[in-house]
């Protein structure tokens, strides 16, 4: 057996083959964890959703048990920064708007806000060697999710 692919003196498959190879199995790997964080992300909505009656109120109650699972350092799985960071930024600019949540909410669209940029904060502190920024970042979110006691969360 020989060919453009596979090798005969080593009887293994061309590099190339082994990058498409691989190539497809992080796409797969991607796709995979891609659903897995939709799903999870969408549980935080189910449950945000019982009870509230506008789109603002399932929005904060979603966000708070988010919030919450996030700073849970007992939980063995929880969310990561990234889901943290899709989940405010999809709900503040997609299923939303800045100005709508702010009309209803401001404090919930500046957690939003803060929450919807930490990848950024993180890495710029990490490059520069300075987390102080992102640190108090994630303080303001420990703050207001502390502040809403009328949650029952």
């Amino acid at each position: 057996m020989g060919g453009i692919f596979f090798h005969k003196k080593n009887n293994s498959f061309h590099p190339a083959l082994h990058m498409v190879y691989n190539k497809s199995m992080k796409e797969s790997k991607l796709k995979d964890t891609q659903l897995k964080i939709k799903s999870i992300l969408y549980d935080y909505l189910k449950e945000g959703h019982k009870g509230s009656t506008s789109k603002v109120e399932i929005i904060k109650k979603s966000f708070l048990l988010l919030l919450k699972d996030y700073f849970d350092d007992k939980l063995k799985i929880k969310p990561d920064l990234y889901m943290l960071e899709g989940f405010a930024g999809d709900m503040l600019f997609v299923v939303n708007t800045p100005d709508e949540i702010k009309l209803t909410d401001s404090k919930l669209a500046d957690a939003l806000d803060t929450a919807s940029d930490l990848t950024y904060h993180y890495n710029e502190g990490k490059k520069n060697r300075n987390l102080d920024h992102y640190n108090e970042l994630v303080q303001n979110l420990k703050d207001y999710l502390n502040s809403d006691k009328s949650s029952g969360l």
